[in-house]
């Protein structure tokens, strides 16, 4: 799972895109000095995070297009509908998903909460 996230994060646009020059030489940003939660977050508190450039979030209760009713189907065999990887970039409203409930089967998700496989 992790080196599928690399992947992603590897083959996805960055800010800087194919002009820039620092990604171009093979010299990297520094890492942020902030480490990340030791536990998931929620969607609520996805909403309010910040990155200086790409980001990856552990969600404990994602939905996908942001349903909120009651989930009316038989217990899953680890009880982890609602977990799901997020991945979010500072200069775009989009987001890069791997949700538990869709088999981490990744999509786009629109601000809209519409999905793009």
């Amino acid at each position: 799972m992790r080196s599928l996230l690399i992947l992603a994060m590897l083959l996805l646009p960055t800010p800087g895109g194919a002009g820039d020059t620092t990604a171009a030489l093979g010299r990297q940003q520094p890492a942020s000095p902030a480490a990340p939660p030791d536990r998931p977050i929620t969607m609520a508190q996805l909403q309010t995070a910040n990155t200086s450039g790409v980001s990856v979030a552990e969600v404990s209760d994602y939905v996908y297009g942001g349903y909120s009713g009651p989930l009316q189907s038989p217990p899953h065999a680890d009880l982890n509908l609602r977990k799901a990887y997020v991945i979010f970039w500072k200069d775009f409203n989009y987001r890069f998903v791997f949700s538990h409930e869709a088999s981490y089967c990744p999509w786009f998700e629109m601000p809209s909460g519409a999905g793009v496989s």
